[in-house]
């Protein structure tokens, strides 16, 4: 109830402090106002570099990408539309059975990335630890 309560508090205040832009908001000076249109990257444009397209054109590393990306996506599609259908009418299992070998799928996947996040912070944990990241000291 009271985090209810602090939530609400703050969307409130959110909504009669934020702007979309700066230039809006009443508390921003002249000067803020200038270092933001200085800094500011759509004011910063470079030219598309024309050259980059044609070798992607003519690169057989970005067909195989794309390609293994299509392939990748199609697995995905498959266990995702075809998966429970396959279980219910070719392997003829009961709905029940049938949507937990589907979600076995999910859970494996859930799984895999609790795993990879926590390989990835040890690493980085290890890295910290050694000495290497003196500079977030």
């Amino acid at each position: 109830m009271i985090s209810g309560i602090v939530t609400f508090a703050v969307a409130v205040l959110w909504r009669l402090m934020a702007t979309d832009e700066p230039s809006e908001h009443k508390r921003v000076s002249e000067e803020e106002l200038a270092i933001i249109a200085a800094d500011k990257e759509e004011l910063h444009v470079t030219p598309a570099d024309r050259a980059w397209y044609g070798r992607m054109v003519r690169s057989r590393n970005a067909y195989m990408l794309c390609l293994s990306e299509l392939l990748f996506g199609l697995a995905g599609f498959v266990f995702t539309t075809w998966f429970y259908t396959y279980f219910v009418e070719v392997r003829h299992a009961d709905k029940t059975l049938s949507a937990f070998l589907y979600s076995l799928n999910y859970i494996g996947m859930a799984g895999a990335l609790r795993s990879a996040a926590s390989s990835a912070t040890s690493v980085c944990g290890g890295w910290a630890a050694r000495g290497d990241g003196a500079r977030f000291r």
